[in-house]
């Protein structure tokens, strides 16, 4: 018996081959978790864009968090339950179980509402929290 190909499937297989043998990037490359733990932040390469919160006692997901840039580095803040999230962008975001906000800084260095040349690749936390 001859089973029927699938040109979908070979297609597939093809595009697999060009990849090599490692695939595409997968997996978990940022996580970060609360000061108390109960909350564990995780960026997926294969949605570099998305931040997942996952409430921890419950384990459940607590918050999908979509930007418009590539995530390039999160961290709670070590005294709450404060999350900054960059983008190489002028701008950071922040979030907490109960908001978000996006601040964007001016090229003094100050808050602002313009955009500018500023761009944030990592984001440091004073150890008190500050």
């Amino acid at each position: 018996m001859k089973l029927p190909t699938n040109p979908k499937a070979q297609t597939t297989l093809a595009s697999l081959d060009k990849l090599g043998k490692n695939g595409p990037k997968g997996g978990i490359s940022l996580a970060a978790w609360s000061y108390d733990s109960n909350y564990l932040a995780t960026k997926c390469d294969s949605q570099p864009t998305v931040v997942y919160v996952w409430n921890m006692k419950s384990v459940e997901l607590h918050s999908v968090l979509l930007n418009i840039n590539p995530v390039k580095h999160l961290s709670f803040s070590p005294d709450s339950q404060h999350l900054c999230i960059s983008t190489s962008q002028p701008r950071f975001s922040v979030w907490t179980p109960y908001s978000a906000a996006i601040y964007e800084l001016s090229p003094d260095g100050s808050l602002s509402t313009g955009l500018n040349k500023i761009n944030i690749n990592e984001i440091k936390w004073n150890p008190k929290g500050d």
